[in-house]
C-alpha cells in the first residue's frame, strides 16, 4: 500500500512539474481540456487573464509539486518514524508552507486584480 502511495504522489508531482513549467515559460494557459474553464464564463475569464497571472499560477502548481517530492520522500525514506524524524519532518514542512501560501496569496491577489474570480462577470 505504501509503495502504491508514493507511486501516486511521485506521478502526480511530475505532471504538475510539467504544467509548472509550461505555465512559467509560456506565460499563457495549458492547451487543451486541461486549459479549460468549468463553464463558458470561466473561459472567458482564462482567455482575458495576462501572462503574469499564468506564470503566478505556475509558480504556485511548482511549489505544489515541491511538496509532493518531499512527501513522497518522506513516505519512502522514513517508514519507521522516530520522534527526531518526525521534528525534522514537521521543520521541512513548515519551510515548505511558506513559499505555498507566498504563492497561493500572489494567485488570489492577481486573480482580484484582474476581476477573474467567478463572481466577477465575464
Amino acid at each position: 500500500m505504501q509503495a502504491i502511495a508514493i507511486g501516486v504522489v511521485s506521478v502526480v508531482s511530475a505532471l504538475l512539474t510539467l504544467a509548472s513549467v509550461w505555465l512559467l515559460i509560456t506565460g499563457r494557459n495549458l492547451p487543451g481540456p486541461l486549459g479549460r474553464g468549468l463553464t463558458n464564463g470561466d473561459n472567458q475569464r482564462l482567455q482575458r487573464a495576462p501572462r503574469i497571472y499564468f506564470r503566478a499560477m505556475g509558480l504556485f502548481v511548482g511549489v505544489a509539486a515541491a511538496d509532493g517530492v518531499f512527501l513522497a520522500w518522506m513516505i519512502s525514506v522514513l517508514p519507521a518514524r522516530s520522534l527526531a524524524q518526525l521534528d525534522f519532518a514537521a521543520v521541512i514542512i513548515v519551510l515548505l508552507a511558506l513559499p505555498t501560501t507566498g504563492a497561493a496569496v500572489w494567485l488570489v491577489v492577481l486573480t482580484a486584480r484582474y476581476r477573474l474570480f467567478r463572481w466577477d462577470k465575464p
